[in-house]
């Protein structure tokens, strides 16, 4: 991204943090966007509106388990604020833009794996969907669908009307994998255990790998 380029002051890490060790998170961090700083959440939120006009979506899908670092390590939660201000911000243009259209925006957002692991990166998913932010709210990563915190997500969703999506993610190591099990058979698997747990719908990701 250009921007990261002319405002390194945006990002999270340093440019120096990118020759620490792979192990190393931040590492990672010297060209993650700091959703701190009002420019960078300005920013992503005119890209949005931009692209959302332009096009004749169905819906729009914000997914923080991409990149799940947003803010600076250790101050998350004191910024989880920031990120819900963020969400309102998304809702509100895509409402308008439905509104024009005289078809509503569906907002659907991807969260971690479990509600505190959310809310430890700045997340705060309770705060909203209490004020009807999200229509459909994804959850988990997918590669491990056995230790997913599906109850707590369950209830999360059942308190205030939204349902709950697991995400189901093949693994893109399956062309090495074929010769001991059939990946096909893998996704059935996991498929049938969420329609086991009673789930509202099941989130394929990453289905082309």
């Amino acid at each position: 991204d250009p921007l990261k380029a002319q405002h390194p002051d945006y990002l999270i890490g340093k440019k120096e943090d990118r020759d620490l060790p792979q192990e190393r998170i931040e590492r990672s961090l010297a060209t993650a966007f700091n959703f701190e700083r009002p420019e960078v959440r300005q920013y992503r939120l005119d890209f949005i509106n931009r692209n959302a006009a332009a096009h004749d979506f169905d819906g729009y899908e914000l997914d923080f388990t991409r990149f799940i670092w947003n803010f600076p390590l250790g101050r998350e939660r004191e910024l989880a604020p920031l990120m819900t201000d963020f969400v309102r911000e998304v809702r509100s243009g895509l409402s308008a833009i439905g509104e024009k259209r005289g078809r509503p925006y569906t907002l659907v957002v991807h969260v971690m794996d479990s509600v505190e692991t959310s809310l430890s990166l700045g997340h705060d998913v309770g705060a909203w969907l209490s004020e009807g932010l999200v229509d459909v709210l994804v959850v988990g990563m997918g590669s491990m669908p056995f230790t997913l915190d599906l109850d707590s997500w369950k209830a999360v969703g059942e308190h205030y009307g939204v349902p709950i999506y697991p995400s189901l993610n093949p693994p893109s190591s399956y062309q090495r994998m074929e010769r001991v099990f059939d990946p096909q058979q893998h996704i059935r698997g996991a498929a049938a255990w969420w329609w086991q747990n009673d789930v509202d719908g099941i989130y394929l990701f990453n289905l082309f790998t």
